[in-house]
């Protein structure tokens, strides 16, 4: 197993090499870029990852342009490789014709596709051979650091609420990239005409981005309490879990979206777009909600229920919870072997 990168921003991987019965190597020790995506294009690792090609199950990211020279060079030479797929439908495309072709290409070449999800497996098949096996293998978070901080910080939930000022208030938390796809100030919208119909509702933004500025501005224009944390990692994001009631992500456009699997670790209720990746663990109206991208009107509906109705934010983050008992890095490793192994 290769990879690109040692470590993300949010976590850094341990691999127990003799406990999963595989070698592996880190092409690059830095860490991966933060909340989105960073331009990789390096010559060197690529021969590398070519160079025991043949005897090695090669894996590689289809929109990863170091991968994507490596996919080519594998097509020229014969050496076999599988694509992983995270991307749906409906993400955000450049329409560039050249693209396009190349996306073709490569996926036409794969021995094999490994998908995130569903809707990830859908997008792959729009692109892979009618026979080219395409397997889900699911897209876990780092499920033992979590369920280690669930046991210590939901016990301090209400002191977590008190020392952030969010006792007695409906707390709307959002986590990651304060970017222009991730529709905020549709949220902030939302959460303003929430605040309208007497609700004591704080808006907690735990990220960094270019929309910051624009947040900062409609926040104070809104009738609901902005609060923003910046970026968050490790024990403090695990606070912000903690002490709020649900968690929105109304994504335009959003390949999977962790933070709906951490989430439901804490047992919280989501409401995400008709557009995020990871939509198929939401079951609308049982774990959370599905919103139309967009509409405003829907999202501050759902929002208003849920803050009136304390009972319904419990059994929907019950709900959440037994729905990703199963995602963990353990199964997704035995997916991913399992499916190597039957077509390598």
């Amino acid at each position: 197993m290769i990879f690109l990168a040692g470590s993300s921003a949010r976590h850094e991987w341990h691999l127990d090499q003799q406990h999963w019965g595989f070698n592996s190597q880190i092409l690059d020790r830095r860490p991966s870029g933060s909340g989105y995506y960073r331009p990789n294009l390096r010559i060197g690792p690529v021969g590398r990852v070519l160079r025991d090609g043949r005897n090695t199950a090669l894996v590689l990211l289809y929109a990863d342009l170091t991968c994507v020279l490596a996919a080519t060079i594998c097509r020229l030479i014969g050496i076999p490789y599988h694509l992983a797929v995270d991307n749906t439908v409906d993400d955000s495309r450049s329409g560039s014709r050249f693209n396009e072709l190349m996306k073709r290409v490569l996926f036409a070449g794969a021995r094999s596709c490994l998908a995130t999800g569903p809707l990830q497996a859908e997008y792959a098949r729009r692109y892979a051979r009618r026979r080219t096996p395409v397997a889900v293998i699911g897209s876990p978070v780092d499920t033992v650091t979590i369920r280690q901080r669930i046991e210590r910080r939901l016990e301090d939930r209400e002191s977590l609420r008190r020392e952030r000022g969010w006792a007695d208030r409906f707390v709307v938390a959002y986590i990651g990239r304060l970017s222009h796809e991730k529709n905020l100030p549709l949220l902030a919208e939302a959460a303003d005409r929430v605040a309208g119909n007497g609700v004591p509702l704080t808006l907690a933004l735990a990220g960094s981005g270019p929309l910051e500025g624009e947040m900062r501005r409609l926040g104070g224009e809104s009738r609901a309490h902005l609060d923003m944390l910046g970026f968050v990692e490790g024990e403090r994001l695990a606070q912000v879990y903690a002490a709020s009631d649900v968690v929105v992500l109304v994504s335009e456009s959003e390949s999977w979206g962790l933070v709906v699997n951490e989430a439901m670790e804490y047992a919280l209720p989501l409401v995400v777009s008709d557009r995020v990746g990871a939509r198929h663990l939401i079951e609308s109206g049982t774990n959370g909600f599905i919103v139309p991208t967009g509409d405003a009107d829907a999202l501050a509906a759902v929002l208003l229920s849920l803050a009136n109705n304390p009972s319904l934010r419990t059994r929907m983050g019950a709900a959440a919870r037994l729905a990703v008992v199963d995602q963990t890095v353990d199964q997704w490793v035995e997916h991913v072997v399992r499916h190597l192994e039957a077509t390598t």
